[in-house]
């Protein structure tokens, strides 16, 4: 790198080597490149290395229509092509930078990994939703995930045809019908939008940026906003903002990860505590117990108790010393385990400062003592304790780590614990710096709350039939079943699109109708219909639904199978015809052995599913 130019910049990964320059002239550019690659080639050669000039290329970027003729760029006696795209790092650069070439591959790549879920995902014996699901996660968005924060700059226009891949995989997950709508699949899947995907992990990429003040990019995201960018060419930071509107996520004092500064051999070996103190299954007073005469090994040691809190008045941490107790008020947005550490390195600070020789640390947070007697961690709470424990002990001092059960009577622990509830309830704010990694749930908490807010758009009008029985976007586990059967055939009911209902929009034919003249859908058939009011009021079913609405819902459809595929609508299906004809099946009623499984529990779905005859159940589905 030192070879390069001034002006010109490069990157390396592994065996690719890139160098570019940024500049109005083309001219100039082009002599600053060849100086560059002059001096980087004479490098090679003086160390044995030598660049293959069939596999480098050169790709000019620009967006002017006007290009004047630039000079050859020359590798080893030889001219290097100009290329209108290049391939870095899995990410295809159009000279255009509109991330087009690179969108098609990536349809061609997750399509082809698509083919993988057909095969798995057959109607009678193919794997569950959880498991088709795991195998999207790891085949298919892996793949729109990488580098999606760079070519999320593409216009909406190509980055909706990723949309298309995605509502397609989820759909084969999930076996809902070809006319459900993506909203409602996205819900029953608990999968975000690819957009709110994209969103979610920019901001992540950014915070995590913020933290690593060496890395290139970090002087770009922090400076001034006031540039005024066109649509197209707004960089990830500028559209995160535009996003985010008055949001304050970016805003948080993010503390920096930094290479350590001494060698490992000159870093002293922390000291820790090996307590055989089993807390499960044991009384309180059997835990006090032993640990007391565990702590009869630091009589003579300084004594230190730490604790954090998190609370939904705030966050705070607490050191407890024989002579006085430190509180400290953490920023909101910090974690438990972060007020843990942050008692810690405060502990540190009191031991650098007093006249004793040996120290010992309580805390009731293991992994936290992991995290400080971690060899080269990249916690930067761990870096800052592992420093004061090396500047404690250049002062010939020593320290040691012991846990400490927690909420078992040990008076320091709970004294620490008291103080650190109080500081958490402070006005001020005492630490502002936290790590980035304590930021990613409020991240998560925020693309949640916004893909709720789309969810329940009284404007969005295709997603009526799922959210009248599940309003919010949240986990769902009735979704999930260990049956592939089930699972399509409550998708199927819950989204109100079926192949009995609306195989019309795929035949460009009328919607189908009802025998008592109404149109024909799932929430007519197992709730409205009147040819059906005598097995509605024989289960109980009006009832049902007012006591417990989701619940009443999952019999009705229980008892909705049954009636749709063992009644008349199956010897219709059979004969092909679209309308509610007469058949020899009855139009009411149901035959004994139906009833019974129309009794029974949600837990039988499965049996009754497969009882069904085959016509019926996949007409309906």
């Amino acid at each position: 790198m030192n070879t390069l130019g001034p002006r010109v910049k490069g990157s390396l990964y592994v065996d690719d080597f890139v160098i570019y320059v940024s500049s109005y002239d083309a001219l100039s550019a082009c002599h600053d490149l060849q100086r560059s690659i002059n001096n980087t080639s004479k490098w090679a050669l003086n160390n044995g290395l030598k660049f293959s000039t069939t596999k480098t290329v050169a790709v000019r970027f620009t967006r002017g229509r006007r290009q004047e003729e630039v000079p050859n760029l020359i590798l080893n006696g030889e001219i290097l092509p100009y290329e209108d795209e290049v391939k870095f790092s899995g990410l295809t650069f159009d000279k255009k930078l509109t991330w087009e070439s690179h969108i098609d591959n990536l349809k061609r790549k997750v399509r082809k990994s698509l083919d993988i879920l057909k095969v798995v995902s057959s109607f009678d014996w193919g794997a569950d939703k959880k498991s088709l699901l795991h195998l999207y996660d790891a085949l298919c968005r892996s793949k729109l995930d990488y580098d999606c924060q760079i070519y999320s700059s593409a216009c909406k226009t190509r980055l909706k045809e990723l949309d298309v891949i995605h509502n397609m995989g989820l759909r084969i997950c999930s076996g809902a019908f070809r006319t459900s709508p993506v909203e409602s699949i996205y819900v029953d899947c608990h999968q975000l939008p690819l957009d709110l995907r994209r969103e979610e992990l920019g901001l992540r990429y950014l915070v995590r940026i913020k933290s690593s003040p060496e890395n290139p990019t970090f002087k770009l995201i922090n400076q001034n906003l006031s540039v005024n960018y066109r649509a197209n060419t707004k960089p990830l930071h500028v559209r995160s903002k535009d996003q985010l509107g008055n949001s304050s996520l970016l805003d948080e004092h993010i503390l920096p990860v930094k290479y350590p500064d001494n060698p490992p051999w000159l870093v002293p070996e922390v000291e820790r505590c090996s307590v055989n103190i089993v807390k499960k299954n044991s009384p309180p007073e059997v835990v006090r117990a032993k640990f007391l005469e565990h702590d009869r090994q630091h009589v003579k040691d300084f004594k230190n108790f730490t604790d954090g809190s998190r609370s939904n008045e705030g966050v705070g941490c607490a050191v407890v010393t024989r002579d006085h107790s430190r509180l400290g008020r953490l920023s909101n947005a910090a974690s438990s385990f972060t007020a843990e550490l942050t008692g810690i390195v405060h502990a540190l600070k009191e031991a650098s400062l007093t006249k004793a020789k040996k120290f010992v640390i309580y805390t009731d947070s293991k992994s936290a003592i992991d995290v400080v007697c971690q060899f080269n961690t990249s916690h930067p709470l761990g870096q800052k304790a592992q420093e004061w424990l090396q500047f404690i002990h250049s002062r010939h001092k020593s320290v040691c780590f012991c846990w400490i059960p927690s909420h078992v009577g040990i008076r320091g622990n709970e004294m620490a614990d008291e103080e650190a509830k109080e500081a958490s309830k402070k006005s001020r704010i005492d630490v502002r710096k936290l790590p980035h990694s304590d930021l990613y749930k409020p991240i998560k908490s925020y693309i949640r709350q916004k893909w709720q807010d789309r969810w329940s758009d009284p404007l969005l009008a295709t997603n009526r039939k799922y959210k009248s029985i599940r309003p919010n976007t949240s986990y769902w586990p009735s979704v999930f079943h260990a049956d592939r059967r089930t699972e399509i055939v409550l998708s199927r009911l819950r989204m109100g699109h079926t192949h009995l209902t609306h195989k019309f929009l795929l035949e460009g034919s009328d919607a189908p109708e009802c025998d008592c003249g109404s149109p024909l859908t799932i929430g007519h058939i197992l709730m409205h219909c009147q040819l059906f009011i005598v097995p509605r009021t024989e289960y109980k079913l009006e009832a049902s639904m007012a006591v417990d609405p989701c619940r009443g819902f999952i019999v009705l459809l229980v008892t909705g199978l049954k009636l749709v595929t063992g009644t008349r609508v199956e010897a219709s299906l059979t004969n092909n015809t679209r309308s509610l004809e007469a058949s020899a099946v009855p139009r009411v009623g149901l035959t004994e052995a139906g009833s019974r499984e129309a009794q029974s529990s949600c837990k039988e779905l499965t049996s009754s599913a497969s009882e069904t005859s085959s016509k019926g159940s996949d007409s309906l589905a």
